[in-house]
């Protein structure tokens, strides 16, 4: 999947399940990509009726870096998912699921645009 705003930044990502349902909008960690997700992806059945985006936010993976000149902040990703949402007409309730980095893009964005579900996904590492 990739999606090219007005200024020709690419946001690109990976789609798994049905292509007819909206689906849930993954968001990886600091300097992952989302091909972090693919452990997750990979256990869900392949007959789960439940679809699932894992996009590439800006600067990782196969998106666009952004403009010299410019720096990467919360709210400039904000702006990319809301692209991103717009592009594709997606309805409202839009549902993500994310960890670590991610997760403060989307409280951001949960409380831009209130009718969002947001779930939380968070790893347990062991620190021995």
């Amino acid at each position: 999947m990739c999606v090219q705003s007005k200024n020709k930044l690419k946001y690109s990502g990976r789609w798994w399940g049905p292509r007819d349902k909206q689906p849930v909008i993954t968001m990886h960690g600091w300097l992952e990509n989302s091909n972090s997700w693919d452990p997750f992806m990979n256990m869900v059945p392949e007959d789960e009726p439940i679809s699932f985006l894992t996009i590439d936010m800006p600067g990782n993976g196969l998106s666009s870096h952004y403009y010299q000149n410019s720096w990467y902040h919360a709210s400039e990703d904000m702006m990319a998912l809301r692209l991103l949402l717009k592009h594709f007409q997606w309805k409202e309730p839009v549902t993500f699921l994310c960890h670590s980095y991610s997760t403060g893009h989307a409280y951001l964005y949960t409380a831009a645009f209130p009718k969002v579900k947001f779930f939380k996904f968070q790893t347990v590492q062991n620190h021995t």
